[in-house]
């Protein structure tokens, strides 16, 4: 059976353009904590990477076409970017996990599509400027995703998206911690931006150790070689472990955060682990294995989730047109990558076609929603301004 040519009759391709906006938006605003609402506030483009809820629930009556994928949740521009992986080699793909979770395949793409929409209007260009950046990252699906149900299991399961795809997109470093010179014999984080403390905690430490237990032999082994140096507490209540080789210049930088349910599950029906939802969904998304990523359960129920911190590049804020655009469809290639490794690719690629359909759709959504996000994020200043929300008083 052809099941993508099938999906088109329940969910025509030009009907993904529609969408009707969810209730009361200020309500929603105000259900949201004053840190998460001075963040929304910075820009409309905050303010849609910090609402995958909010889009989730404006997703929540439009067509879908029951092909099921393993989703990013929250698949922006941001969540976007480039590392190293195990074997060294430096791959783009998806850096964002926290909301993963099985769904329909044209939430992500319509997520993409709005944020780069969204970022184009932020970055002072024309609508028309932001409709060729959201074509390129749906052409950049689409084609990547006839292409990749042309390959076999084998050869997709290993296949990464490398240094060459990036042409002239010149990416950047952003966020990454750094880590100070020797302080009293032992390579320290820095406080860049400012941690909440330094110190080989009693209760992380044997957290660690927990967590060790629960991966595979070899990479157990590998870690055992490695020494604690230095644990900080951040802002968001998770914590970075700097690890050190017996040579200096070897280091891993883990973070540990508390597993937590994704934003979707209300939507979409999930009700598994917490911990295994995260560290499945990273696994079949992320187009270089973090070897580290794991999750154990203390003593108290509460599930943790380890992970590697890699060195990632993305694309700077000033960054022209004509990199933005191509950058885009670099997304939307990645994108289709990981929606090929926990999906149908064989029924997307036969529901997409060939045809510009869907994509002039998606366009049609993303100018659309871009302007509601626009009206949300004055709808958001108006009400910091009058008091209606707790940003204002905070």
């Amino acid at each position: 059976m052809n099941i993508g040519r099938m999906a088109r009759k329940s969910a025509p391709r030009s009907s993904h353009g529609e969408w009707i906006p969810s209730a009361d938006r200020l309500l929603m605003l105000q259900s949201f904590g004053a840190a998460r609402c001075r963040t929304l506030a910075a820009s409309p483009s905050a303010y849609l990477r910090g609402t995958p809820g909010v889009f989730a629930a404006d997703l929540a009556d439009t067509p879908v076409t029951g092909i099921t994928v393993q989703l990013c949740g929250d698949a922006h521009p941001s969540a976007f970017g480039r590392y190293r992986g195990p074997d060294r080699r430096r791959v783009f793909g998806l850096i964002s996990f926290d909301e993963t979770i099985p769904g329909p395949w044209e939430w992500d793409v319509k997520r993409l599509a709005a944020g780069v929409q969204v970022a184009a209007g932020d970055r002072g260009w024309t609508t028309d400027q932001g409709r060729r950046a959201v074509r390129a990252a749906i052409d950049g699906y689409q084609h990547a995703m006839a292409e990749f149900a042309g390959l076999g299991e084998l050869d997709l399961f290993y296949g990464t998206q490398e240094d060459e795809d990036l042409g002239k997109v010149n990416l950047r470093t952003e966020g990454q911690p750094r880590l100070n010179q020797v302080v009293s014999g032992r390579v320290r984080i820095k406080d860049d931006p400012p941690m909440l403390d330094h110190a080989l905690t009693e209760d992380v430490l044997p957290m660690y150790h927990d967590y060790l237990r629960t991966l595979p032999f070899d990479r157990r082994r590998l870690l055992d070689r490695f020494t604690v140096t230095d644990i900080v507490r951040q802002h968001d209540n998770g914590h970075l472990l700097l690890l050190i080789g017996r040579d200096p210049g070897e280091r891993v930088l883990l973070r540990l955060t508390t597993a937590r349910h994704s934003v979707l599950e209300d939507r979409l029906g999930f009700s598994g682990p917490i911990g295994e939802r995260m560290v499945t969904g990273q696994r079949l998304l992320q187009a270089a294995d973090d070897p580290f990523l794991g999750t154990h359960t203390d003593e108290h129920g509460t599930e943790w989730l380890w992970r590697v911190v890699p060195e990632i590049q993305t694309l700077p804020p000033d960054a022209p047109f004509d990199e933005f655009e191509p950058f885009a469809g670099l997304c939307g290639r990645a994108l289709a990558r990981a929606h090929a490794r926990g999906g149908d690719r064989r029924a997307i690629a036969e529901y997409l076609g060939t045809s510009h359909t869907f994509a002039e759709a998606i366009a049609t959504f993303a100018y659309r929603y871009a302007n509601q996000i626009r009206r949300d994020h004055r709808t958001l200043l108006r009400a910091i301004a009058a008091g209606q929300v707790p940003a204002a008083i905070a």
